[in-house]
């Protein structure tokens, strides 16, 4: 068997895998954007991997600090929360907390990791993607829209879950993604 055949086959069964656990998802899930929040939380795992600054982003417990934003749903926000500080990026334990759009100024003095948007439906957007290039973060959406709008980070659902990254954004707050991950995601770059 080649090299090329096998690569083919990996993908393949990485799609099914990622079919799978969409469809099992959806069925627990109320919504379908609480589904593509569900999926988006693993795939946000990876593009924090692939942030090559991320080790100098850890705190003095060498944890990494994410914030979970929520605008009506606390309660989904909270289990997304407890899911993410199961997790690790690098080695390194997750710390989620959550907050809404209002508190995020709270956490200006904190060493954060990155945002994770939690639902569709959320206010002020403008003032997480400002927090963001000001503080050198990833945000990731679920959702293609807030990539369009500024949001550093997402995912495309076509026939498979691609990254989607917003060029503009991640350059203006200096993130600096593994060039391997920029060629397989999709980008959004705005004329202006």
């Amino acid at each position: 068997m080649n090299m090329a055949y096998s690569i083919r086959i990996l993908k393949i069964i990485g799609i099914m895998i990622l079919s799978m656990l969409y469809a099992l998802n959806f069925c627990f899930a109320e919504s379908k954007d609480e589904t593509m929040a569900w999926v988006g939380l693993d795939l946000y795992l990876s593009i924090l991997s692939a942030d090559e600054d991320i080790a100098q982003k850890k705190d003095s417990l060498e944890k990494l600090n994410i914030l979970v934003v929520y605008n009506a749903k606390e309660k989904k926000a909270e289990e997304m929360v407890n899911y993410l500080s199961e997790k690790e990026v690098k080695g390194f334990p997750l710390n989620a907390v959550i907050t809404d759009v209002e508190s995020i100024k709270n956490y200006a003095d904190k060493n954060l990791a990155g945002i994770f948007i939690s639902e569709r439906n959320i206010r002020d957007l403008k003032v997480i993607i400002d927090f963001s290039i000001s503080h050198n973060l990833i945000v990731f959406s679920p959702f293609e829209e807030h990539v369009l709008s500024g949001v550093t980070s997402g995912m495309i659902i076509n026939d498979r879950i691609v990254p989607y990254i917003n060029i503009n954004t991640a350059k203006m707050a200096k993130i600096r993604i593994k060039p391997f991950f920029l060629r397989i995601a999709e980008k959004f770059k705005s004329n202006d």
